[in-house]
């Protein structure tokens, strides 16, 4: 009922002038055919049927003009034509002025916009930008062709056959085929050929002709612009700028340039958002390639599934990486040109040389931090509630993120996803957590940082401290501690004392293992925790897809180094350094000493 009073309102709105059917003289074949094919096809769209054919036929090419208006008007959201027109920037009102002056009216507003808004809505339609005239005429026949499909799209095959025979086409293929193969006779797009010149000069550029011009200044790399036929490839890059699926980073909003979303309805008083300072897609600038080739190394790495209980890191990279693909709505892998992509960025950035810097300096800048913090390193941190103890993490994935600020600006952060290895009394979680840095602009010491890379005779310390967690966190021990050892909201006790390490009883008094819980990463290893426990009542014990039940050796250094434990010297529960834990060294003569009176 809805597309039905949307089509009579459209059919209200505007009817072909006889007079204009000889624009599209292709449309009198249709006369041809009887007047029963011809209201079976109004009828499938919704529409009234008619008494005569050639009522009937022109019935069908207003039906074809309105869906062009109806879908211009939707896209068409370009201010200084509205403003040069006199139309209130909507699109009811962009679609009454277009419907108002019949097949002129995508014309006359066409030629009012500006050659820029031009380029960036042919861009996005994937056509081939030559000129603003060419363009005009191809943004015309495009919003003609889907509108042809738009009526025929609810028609039998019987029905389409029967025009495929009238205008002299192959009547073979399914209901979708032949409304393609019909809209294409009746609106074929013209071939166009850029002038733009596709052909690279520098040697280490050679590889992109045909997929991108590489702009230089002497060696010096300014920017890369994707030619119109590597769409697909442009839309991976713009992807790789923004893995966390910002919506303001979407590849239409990228495009335009205005904030919020393209084309979308404005009321009469509401008022144009300000422009923002976006640069025209197909062109990344030097300082967007960076990000874009660190990133692009996840996309083109290779995941083997394993059996192995540990291999949950794998599992997890795996399933970001299809949650990208998805997005990108085909495999990266089968994307035309980007073998040659990655080809290109080893050859003007290599990975080896870039690490090898970033090894022998104590200062980084924000777009070395991918080698500072590769995903797969191992990297340490201090644990500033355990009085800075040294912690090791693995990196998951990481990555450049770029995202719009509320200035609509846009900016940088590298995102890092590390693991670590906590227990929960019976059984042991991989626990994850995001860090996010903003972009800097100065050199900056890689001490500051929050992570840094883990040498290995840390890894080996971090092991065998690790070997120690896994062996005293399961169950319930009893245990003595060492003095300054024993930590209660953030207090060090000075004395040493015996104590029980038994992290179920302390979870569910949400007793934690020295986690600072004011800080993200505490409330991530708490909120991990507690998840587990929920989803372990709900599914009776099944075991869960980021728990094992023995730590693999090689992990050992991700353990946490502390546990939870309630102290009978000092009567509270609190948490201990794994390091300074032993075993209870029993008087064995005590019972030789007991004097009985």
């Amino acid at each position: 009922n809805t597309q039905q009073t949307t089509k009579n309102l459209y059919k209200q709105s505007y009817t072909i002038k006889p007079s204009e059917m000889h624009q599209n003289p292709a449309f009198y074949a249709l006369e041809t055919l009887e007047l029963s094919v011809l209201n079976a096809i109004l009828s499938a769209d919704g529409q009234q049927e008619v008494e005569s054919v050639e009522e009937a036929v022109h019935e069908i090419y207003s039906a074809v003009i309105r869906y062009s208006h109806h879908l211009l008007s939707t896209e068409l959201n370009f201010k200084e034509a509205c403003d040069a027109l006199n139309i209130v920037n909507n699109n009811w009102a962009r679609e009454q002025f277009l419907n108002s002056k019949g097949e002129s009216g995508a014309y006359e507003f066409l030629s009012a916009c500006s050659e820029y808004n031009l380029k960036v809505f042919v861009s996005r339609k994937e056509l081939e930008y030559v000129g603003k005239d060419a363009a005009i005429e191809d943004l015309i026949n495009w919003s003609r062709l889907k509108g042809m499909s738009s009526v025929l799209t609810q028609s039998s095959a019987e029905n389409l056959r029967h025009i495929c025979v009238a205008i002299g086409i192959p009547k073979s293929g399914n209901v979708s085929q032949l409304v393609n193969q019909v809209s294409d006779h009746f609106f074929p797009m013209e071939k166009r050929k850029a002038s733009k010149i596709e052909d690279n000069n520098h040697p280490d550029d050679v590889l992109l002709n045909g997929i991108a011009v590489v702009n230089r200044e002497g060696n010096r790399i300014v920017s890369v612009e994707f030619l119109n036929t590597a769409w697909a490839l442009r839309r991976l890059c713009v992807y790789l700028c923004s893995l966390n699926g910002d919506q303001a980073l979407f590849i239409e909003d990228w495009d335009c340039n205005k904030p919020g979303v393209y084309g979308e309805d404005l009321n009469e008083d509401d008022s144009e958002p300000e422009v923002a300072s976006r640069k025209l897609v197909p062109v990344f600038p030097s300082n967007d390639l960076f990000m874009i080739r660190f990133t692009l190394e996840l996309f083109n790495s290779e995941n083997t599934k394993s059996n192995e209980e540990a291999d949950w890191m794998q599992r997890r990279k795996k399933k970001f990486l299809e949650i990208e693909k998805k997005r990108l709505y085909m495999p990266p892998k089968s994307l035309p040109g980007l073998p040659k992509l990655c080809e290109w960025f080893e050859k003007v950035q290599p990975i080896d040389a870039h690490l090898k810097l970033v090894a022998g300096q104590n200062f980084v800048t924000f777009k070395q931090l991918g080698f500072l913090i590769p995903p797969g390193s191992f990297v340490k941190a201090n644990a500033s509630n355990l009085r800075s103890t040294v912690t090791g993490y693995k990196v998951v994935h990481s990555g450049f993120n770029s995202k719009i600020n509320a200035n609509n600006k846009r900016f940088w952060e590298f995102k890092a996803e590390i693991v670590s290895i906590h227990s929960t009394g019976s059984t042991f979680l991989f626990v994850k957590h995001t860090e996010t840095i903003k972009e800097f602009l100065s050199e900056t010491n890689k001490s500051s940082m929050p992570f840094q890379l883990m040498d290995e005779e840390l890894k080996g310390l971090l092991t065998l401290r690790g070997e120690k967690y896994a062996q005293l966190s399961l169950g319930q021990r009893f245990v003595s501690h060492g003095e300054e050892s024993f930590i209660t909201d953030g207090k060090v006790h000075i004395k040493s004392g015996r104590m029980m390490v038994d992290l179920t009883s302390a979870m569910e008094q949400c007793k934690w293992s020295g986690y600072d819980l004011e800080s993200q990463l505490g409330s991530s290893f708490v909120k991990s925790l507690q998840m587990w426990e929920t989803k372990r009542r709900d599914n009776s014990g099944k075991v869960q897809s980021n728990e094992m039940k023995v730590v693999p050796k090689e992990l050992y250094c991700l353990c946490w180094p502390a546990v939870a434990a309630y102290s009978f010297t000092f009567k509270r529960w609190g948490s201990c350094l794994v390091t300074n834990i032993h075993e209870i060294k029993w008087n064995e003569k005590a019972y030789d000493q007991i004097v009985l009176e």
